[in-house]
């Protein structure tokens, strides 16, 4: 991971998460799963046109990810 991207997840208040055992109660976390990285360089403009489809993939928690991971 880039020092640039690190850099752009602390400007909106994210912190990179290792590894699960890490969260803190009351912080927002970025964390990256599977080869979701790997995919968006393989599929690119065609994982834009289903982000729809992958959201609604993501288990319902209470929060609302579409509008910048506010609680529903």
């Amino acid at each position: 991971m880039t020092a640039a991207f690190r850099d752009a997840l602390k400007g909106q208040s994210f912190e990179y998460l290792p590894k699960i055992s890490d969260i803190e109660s009351g912080k927002r976390y970025w964390m990256e799963i599977g080869d979701i990285d790997t995919k968006g360089h393989q599929d690119q403009s065609g994982l834009v046109r289903r982000v729809d489809e992958l959201f609604d993939q993501i288990p319902n928690l209470g929060w609302n990810i579409r509008s910048g991971l506010s609680k529903s």
